[in-house]
């Protein structure tokens, strides 16, 4: 929520496109947390690592090819 390089009237708007096309999609909003929350931001760990694991767990639920 305290991204300097996107507004986030712009993911609210973003997810409410997908939600009216009805397509899946996951947020998670993290207040104080920059654009990219990477090891070289000043993002805690905690929160680096939770969006790091939703990201994956969201690939791999809607982009790998079933078995």
């Amino acid at each position: 929520t305290a991204d300097n390089r996107a507004v986030i009237q712009e993911a609210y708007d973003y997810e409410a496109a997908l939600k009216a096309l009805n397509k899946p999609y996951e947020t998670a909003y993290y207040d104080n947390v920059s654009h990219a929350p990477g090891p070289d931001s000043n993002t805690n760990p905690t929160v680096r690592d939770d969006a790091r694991a939703r990201a994956i767990a969201f690939f791999k639920k809607y982009l790998l090819a079933p078995n």
